[in-house]
């Protein structure tokens, strides 16, 4: 019921058109209703106090069926504007709810992230927000309405009639409540069944296809297909019971309702004819119309009923989004950044009692080169994780400018922030785009100049269209040089006070790293620059080199004082040195 209640609070952002769409639905069904009693006159008062009789008044009888005819296309055209617009207001309801879905998502913590399978988070905006809309909005809500006033239409007419049809049609009552609640709790436990599963096939295809690389290096095409295959066959399993339950629950409601309407057009017309009321033709049609406009609404209740419990299991699915909490956020502003960054012991964990960095300080002046380096695990992506402020330290203080960056607002913060990664992101969209990523600030000569500066001359040179040029999808149709280059470009463009390289070089060869080292040197020029490192001769000339080591600071100094020292530091570049000596040979 809450879920639904929540559901029902979207229509106060577009209640014009819903409520005029309702209203119009209403009247198309007070029409249809109508029709039956113009039925009745037609036979009881036209035709059969008529047939026979020798002047047959044909002027009467076209008058009325004129009537008929419009009140009934009259019906017709209410209900098909009614319907657009209850789809338009459905969609605009859909709309505001994925806006604030797709708003929350981006202010929610990395950690929620950590945990939920991208494909998942895209199930919530697409899959579950369509059925949503259109089981909710669009085919139940509007099915339920129209049932409702056919249902209390039906009744009003037959207590007019006559009292006594209209309290045997109350029996009916609460014999449909409770087959509607009995079906209504065990389609609800299903349809969670469904969404399950279709959740893990969803979160199961994203990591697969992501993975097939290394399922094919790894000769594991076989498991991942088992694996999946047994997934398909629990959902095949899962939908053709609740098909078989849903089916069989409509064919018992038609079966029913025939008997019942038997029974009550028996029972009216007996007891018309022991009361010595005159039984008519006109009376017997208006009977049946009515019973089978009672029972019309019910079957079409039931039918629609799954499509409703999809509805509310999917948005219990999307409010579950969007009852995740968002990051904390501070309110102050740096107005002027000098770049200073430092942290004062510094404890953090992922997970609870399983610290990742112990006791971690650091110092970087404005314009110094800060460089980190470390064996694999040994925090130096958590530090970046708090510098950025992705995640807070379970102790300790991180500062921007002698201010804990907490007590920052996150986008003030990022704002001064560079930051170019091992494997840089690019989007689907041109070079320009990918530089300036959609800020307007950001102008075509601007992104020209970063791009040059950083050694992007041959890349403009190579396509004709040079800014314009299509990046497809993740920069496939670059080198892995290239798509840095323009990475450095656009960090440069940005022109941040604090520039964070993680990784820049690892994964590029020997010449390019020339290369990059360059654009390095270029974008790194007055600002400050803390560089995870992992090829160790890009740093000789940082100001101060922090060795981590299973979370904890283990040496620090330049690079001539770690060599000196003949330490960790001096182990590394040694190892280092000696596996580019065995590659060159």
């Amino acid at each position: 019921m809450k879920t639904i209640k929540r559901l029902f609070s979207y229509i106060k952002y577009h209640w014009q058109v819903f409520v005029m769409g309702n209203i119009l639905l209403i009247i198309s069904v007070v029409l249809g209703l109508i029709m039956p009693r113009l039925g009745k006159y037609i036979i009881d008062e036209i035709i059969r106090k008529h047939v026979g009789a020798g002047l047959f008044p044909w002027q009467e009888l076209m008058s009325v069926l004129a009537l008929y005819a419009l009140v009934g296309i009259a019906a017709a055209v209410l209900d098909f504007v009614a319907k657009i617009l209850l789809v338009k207001s459905s969609n605009q309801f859909t709309e505001t709810m994925r806006n604030q879905v797709y708003d929350h998502i981006h202010k929610m913590p990395i950690s929620y992230f950590d945990q939920v399978p991208a494909g998942t988070i895209v199930s919530r905006i697409t899959i579950d927000m369509e059925t949503i809309r259109q089981g909710f909005y669009v085919q139940g809500f509007s099915t339920l309405l129209v049932a409702l006033a056919k249902i209390i239409g039906v009744y009003v007419a037959s207590f007019l009639l006559r009292w006594e049809e209209g309290v045997f049609l109350l029996l009916l009552i609460p014999g449909v409540y409770l087959f509607q609640k009995v079906y209504r709790k065990r389609a609800t436990e299903m349809q969670a069944e469904i969404r399950e599963i279709n959740g893990k096939i969803n979160g199961t295809l994203n990591e697969n296809i992501k993975n097939v690389q290394l399922t094919q290096s790894y000769g594991r095409e076989e498991k991942v297909i088992e694996d999946f295959k047994a997934l398909t066959a629990k959902q095949l399993d899962i939908n053709e019971r609740f098909y078989r339950f849903d089916w069989g629950m409509f064919n018992i409601t038609f079966a029913l309702s025939s008997l019942v309407m038997f029974m009550a057009v028996s029972w009216l017309l007996y007891g018309h004819l022991n009361l010595n009321m005159p039984v008519t033709v006109g009376f017997v049609y208006l009977i049946v119309n009515y019973v089978s406009q009672l029972f019309v609404p019910i079957t079409a209740t039931l039918d629609v009923l799954s499509t409703i419990v999809k509805s509310i299991v999917s948005a219990e699915r999307v409010f579950s989004v969007l009852d995740q909490p968002i990051e904390d956020d501070g309110k102050g502003i740096l107005d002027h950044v000098t770049g200073d960054m430092s942290a004062s012991d510094i404890h953090f964990a992922y997970i609870e009692g399983q610290e990742v960095l112990k006791g971690i300080d650091f110092k970087a002046e404005p314009g110094q080169m800060i460089a980190i380096v470390g064996p694999t695990g040994s925090g130096k992506s958590s530090l970046l994780n708090l510098l950025y402020r992705f995640y807070d330290p379970q102790e300790g203080r991180v500062l921007m400018d002698g201010t804990d960056i907490r007590d920052l607002e996150r986008n003030g913060l990022r704002s001064h922030m560079g930051i170019v990664l091992q494997d840089p992101f690019l989007i689907e969209g041109t070079i320009y785009d990918n530089i300036s990523l959609g800020n307007p600030a950001i102008t075509k000569e601007m992104a020209i100049e970063a791009l040059l500066k950083v050694g992007g001359k041959p890349l403009l040179n190579q396509y004709e269209k040079g800014l314009d040029e299509p990046i497809s999808e993740r920069g496939k149709n670059l080198s892995k040089g290239q798509r840095q280059l323009i990475s450095f470009a656009r960090a440069l463009a940005y022109n941040p006070k604090v520039l964070i390289l993680d990784e820049a070089t690892a994964s590029i060869d020997t010449e390019t790293e020339q290369i990059i080292q360059k654009a390095m040197e270029v974008v790194q020029e007055g600002r400050t620059t803390i560089v995870i490192a992992h090829r160790l001769s890009t740093i000789r000339d940082a100001d101060c080199i922090y060795v981590l080591v299973d979370g904890k600071i283990v040496e620090q100094g330049t690079h001539d004082e770690l060599v000196a020292r003949k330490g960790f530091y001096e182990n590394l570049l040694h190892h280092q040195l000696s596996r580019a000596g065995q590659q060159g040979a």
